[in-house]
């Protein structure tokens, strides 16, 4: 009994203590909790931008008209007479819904898949549907470093190739070179559709003149 009696004032005193000043408390408390989210929130927001900073630095530029000037090369001795052709499917649109038009853009893409040799390009001859000369993106002697690629845009708002498209690349190699490898690659879109796909191009034999 003599010790609960001498624990009741101190008890009674804190609770009075609390009750007369337990606003400031609460808002002390309040503000505390407040500045710790903010500093949170604030220390978050560095990491995001830090990362989207990252992000940034490592997209891909858009696509830039390759430079031929910076790529002209002299062939090989012999290179002329000893050239290879291969075709390549393209499409700048295909057909749905009963024969609308669904267009797409096209990328040429001319890979040499040596590791030690160089790849040489002659010509590039874009044709449209007809078989008729639309584009010659590529009219001089360019070399590929091993691994190199070259690439051709052919944009969407550009239809005059139609859904018979495709491409002629005059190329030479090296005696022993790895054959490069050549596509096209096609993507569109409409509204909440989308359509991608590919094409891989086929050695030809072409008529004297053909490429050029």
């Amino acid at each position: 009994m003599t010790t609960t009696k001498g624990r009741g004032p101190e008890s009674t005193g804190w609770v009075l203590w609390l009750a007369d000043r337990g606003w400031s408390v609460v808002m002390v408390v309040s503000l505390c909790t407040l500045l710790a989210i903010a500093a949170t929130a604030a220390w978050l927001d560095s990491r995001l931008d830090s990362i989207e900073g990252m992000s940034s630095r490592e997209l891909p530029t858009g696509y830039q008209p390759p430079d031929l000037n910076a790529r002209y090369a002299e062939p090989p001795s012999g290179a002329a007479s000893e050239t290879e052709t291969t075709y390549v499917p393209a499409y700048s649109h295909v057909y749905f819904d009963g024969g609308r038009p669904f267009l797409l853009e096209a990328t040429l893409s001319v890979r040499n898949t040596s590791l030690a040799e160089f790849l040489y390009v002659r010509h590039v001859t874009y044709y449209n549907t007809e078989g008729e000369v639309v584009a010659h993106p590529v009219d001089r002697w360019i070399a590929l470093k091993p691994l190199e690629t070259f690439e051709y845009l052919v944009p969407r708002r550009d239809s005059s190739g139609g859904s018979g498209a495709n491409f002629l690349v005059e190329w030479f190699t090296p005696t022993g070179g790895a054959e490069p490898l050549i596509e096209a690659v096609m993507v569109g879109n409409a509204g909440s559709q989308g359509l991608s796909f590919r094409t891989t191009g086929v050695r030809i034999t072409p008529l004297d003149g053909d490429a050029n």
